[in-house]
């Protein structure tokens, strides 16, 4: 408000010299001074302590175009200009003395009256300057009766040495037609020229020539009768310093420049294009592979070819698939895109930074830059359930909470809290701001119009208010870069509300901020117990602490390598979760997990199931098994007595090799094997090993054992006859081995003649074996069902 009359002097009156534009600034504001004390304290305090005519730049300044007499003679009391800038302030100065100035007309024109003629052949300054332009320094030559051999022009042919443009480029071997005048009043005969540079771009190869005569007023050249080489690295548009050495009984030495066509490689905007192998958002998100798209262009004013591009970065999680990307050509003012392509780790966190580095390279031309890239957006849409994401803190009366209802996406919006009049409810946030960018959110409103208000602070600066019945909508805000302090309040006024007097928030994007990494390590596995030393990684965070999913404990929870203690319910669960938390207090709360297994030794397994009775006459191997066990990596099957026969087996089921020659009780049992150790061996499965060979009929001294008939159909007879009391046992086994029907079991009976009826009919047909056995003999006789 107070400098306001000092920028209408400038940009609305065109008073550009500091002087007048401060003047006039008073003047405007005098009737306010004895009425405003602050107003008379600029009148009065501010003033210009440097020239007054000082022009004050108010566009990018640009060169003076500007033409006059190269020579003057001595005794001349007027020089002619010609400039663009028109009322431009021309200036002829001798041996630091002022011989005239003047101010040009409205084209820019003057025919500068000197104060006094010209009296010494000392070279003139000129020096003109005009408003956003930048000063002109020149000098004009003072000639007496006498030869006065000066430079021109020049034509360029660079028909052989170059790509005959007429122009000077790079790399290019350059022909050199020179004008050489004589400015003097006398001719002058026999005259050498010598051209020269210590520009360390140029090489000069052919530098002197013969010009003869040449006669007062007269301009001469050699044709192509200089040549230099120009370097492959001259930057673009460098001014090349030529000296010419004109020699006749005097010498007179003149200067010329050339600018010379370079390429300027420039790296743009990048660009990230997902469309095809990621999600389209433009992003990139964790797991996608994207293309990265880089402008690369000539700023240059020479052509340029073969560029080559490469990208690089440090960032473990980055993977690059295609490095590098060659441009054919680039001419002056093109601009392509340069496309590469990269994969990002799953394990990446949403709001991680990484660095890219790409460079492009022509010969001796190249640029270099490094992007950062956000993956994904850094975003508070509350669905952690609660405030943990960011470091939030509250204000005011009343503590924001989270809200299932009225929510923008998602589960949670956040919900100012329950106020009264002249009373607020504050949610803040403070960020490290990493470079200029914005923040969005979504608001929502329900409150008495224009009284309570929704207001949005940026480092305590209202930015932006609502109030009354405002539906969600996004709203987004310009950051720069530092540190910066966010705040939403719900404030009310000294009375009455209306609506639900509430405000909620939803999807907030925060700027490119503070992103902590951090990564848990490998999921591991101990046993029952051992203890487990962690192995974590963090970067970019003010505090790492550690949390569990059970109930053990740490040595040192804020370690990044602490001792993990494994409790009785966490070897029960069979492991837990181990989380990492990586906090900045002016970013982002990052967590990452990995899983704890904790082994115990196998379990018990069950008693093996398979066959009870083996008849070596038709089986000679077979196989038991059991559930699986849990936590077992092998199983060790056991037979005993070891001339059984042999058991192989690594996992559930067992084979039986059986030893042909045994007969008797056989057992298996089997145990559960792992890193922690070895199980307990199961209960023993008992298995009777009998050899039926050439057998009919079976009988001893006190037994007679038949069936009748034999084969059968749906019936038949087992009879028997005991030349003494017995206890017996009566089975029926299938051919291989299985218990089919235990008819009797250790029943005491009395000498003489049995006989058991048999229902078949729920058998198979095939070959079966009854089994008796009494005091002191085992008798098998084989059976055949027949339909």
């Amino acid at each position: 408000y107070l400098d306001r009359q000092f920028y209408d002097a400038i940009f609305g009156e065109n008073l550009t010299l500091i002087g007048d534009a401060n003047g006039d600034s008073k003047e405007d504001n005098a009737s306010f001074i004895a009425g405003s004390p602050y107003i008379r304290w600029c009148a009065y305090q501010l003033n210009v302590f440097g020239d007054p005519t000082m022009d004050i730049w108010t566009a990018v300044p640009t060169a003076i175009s500007v033409t006059y007499p190269t020579s003057v003679i001595i005794g001349s009391s007027q020089i002619s200009f010609e400039t663009d800038a028109p009322y431009a302030r021309i200036c002829v100065m001798q041996n630091d003395s002022v011989l005239g100035r003047d101010l040009a007309d409205s084209n820019g024109d003057l025919t500068l009256n000197l104060f006094d003629p010209i009296n010494s052949a000392d070279t003139l300054n000129v020096s003109i300057i005009a408003h956003d332009r930048i000063r002109h320094l020149g000098d004009i030559i003072v000639i007496t009766n006498q030869p006065f051999i000066v430079y021109e022009a020049c034509l360029i042919d660079d028909s052989l040495g170059g790509n005959n443009n007429g122009q000077i480029d790079y790399g290019e071997t350059i022909d050199l037609t020179v004008w050489m005048i004589n400015i003097g009043n006398l001719d002058a005969s026999n005259v050498d020229v010598i051209l020269s540079s210590e520009d360390p771009f140029v090489t000069i190869t052919d530098s002197i020539e013969n010009y003869g005569a040449i006669l007062a007023g007269q301009s001469i050249c050699i044709t192509d009768g200089f040549q230099f080489e120009v370097s492959s690295d001259i930057p673009d548009q460098h001014s090349i310093l030529f000296e010419l050495e004109a020699i006749e009984t005097e010498t007179w030495i003149s200067y010329f420049t050339i600018d010379a066509n370079a390429p300027e490689l420039t790296i743009g905007n990048l660009i990230v294009v997902d469309s095809v192998t990621g999600n389209g958002n433009g992003m990139m998100d964790p797991g996608e592979t994207v293309e990265i798209y880089i402008e690369s262009s000539n700023t240059g004013h020479s052509l340029v070819t073969d560029v080559d591009g490469t990208i690089s970065s440090y960032n473990s999680l980055l993977t690059i698939i295609t490095s590098n990307y060659s441009i054919d050509t680039l001419v002056p003012g093109e601009t392509q895109y340069a496309i590469y392509q990269i994969s990002i780790n799953p394990i990446a966190h949403i709001g991680m930074n990484f660095d890219l580095d790409n460079e492009i390279i022509s010969g001796a031309y190249s640029d270099e830059k490094t992007f950062y890239i956000k993956v994904g957006m850094i975003c508070e849409d509350w669905e952690t359930g609660d405030f943990t994401q960011f470091n939030w803190f509250y204000g005011g009366d009343a503590d924001w909470s989270l809200t299932t209802t009225n929510t923008f996406e998602g589960i949670y919006s956040a919900l100012s809290g329950t106020i009264g009049d002249n009373q607020s409810s504050e949610l803040i946030i403070t960020l490290q701001v990493l470079g200029d960018d914005s923040i969005s959110f979504y608001r929502k409103v329900s409150s008495e119009p224009n009284f309570d208000h929704l207001n949005f602070y940026i480092d305590d600066e209202k930015i932006d208010e609502w109030s009354g019945d405002v539906s969600y909508e996004r709203v987004a805000f310009p950051v720069t870069y530092g540190i910066h302090t966010f705040k939403w309040a719900y404030e009310k006024d000294e009375a009455i509300s209306g609506g639900l007097d509430c405000a909620w928030l939803d999807y907030i994007q925060l700027p490119y901020t503070i992103v902590p990494a951090a990564n848990a390590g490998p999921d591991t596995t101990i046993c029952a117990g051992d203890t487990c030393i962690l192995d974590g990684s963090a970067t970019n965070f003010t505090e790492i602490m550690w949390t569990t999913s059970g109930t053990g404990s740490f040595n040192d929870s804020s370690l990044m390598d602490p001792v993990y203690y494994p409790s009785e319910d966490d070897i029960i669960n069979g492991g837990v979760v181990l989380t990492l938390h990586a906090m900045h207090n002016l970013g982002a709360n990052i967590c990452d997990d990995m899983i704890l297994t904790i082994n115990d030794v196998p379990a018990t397994p069950e008693t093996p199931e398979g066959p009870t009775y083996i008849d070596l006459f038709t089986i000679m191997s077979s196989e038991y098994t059991i559930p699986v066990i849990t936590n077992t990596d092998s199983y060790l099957w056991v037979l005993y007595p070891e001339d059984a026969g042999t058991i192989e087996g690594t996992d559930t089921t067992g084979t039986v090799a059986w030893n042909g020659s045994f007969l008797g009780h056989a057992y298996l049992k089997v145990k559960g094997m792992n890193d922690c150790g070895t199980g307990e061996f199961s209960d023993s499965l008992e298995v009777f090993v009998d050899n039926t060979v050439g057998l009919d009929k079976k009988s001893s001294g006190t037994v007679t054992f038949e069936i009748i008939p034999n084969p059968a159909t749906d019936q038949t007879n087992i009879l028997f006859y005991l030349n003494e009391d017995a206890i017996i046992t009566l089975k029926i086994y299938s051919s291989q081995g299985e218990l089919i029907n235990n008819i009797v079991s250790n029943v005491m009976l009395q000498k003489g003649k049995h006989k058991f009826m048999i229902n078949l009919s729920s058998l198979r047909k095939g070959v079966y074996y009854c089994v008796l056995i009494t005091n002191n003999n085992l008798l098998s006789k084989k059976m055949v069902i027949f339909r």
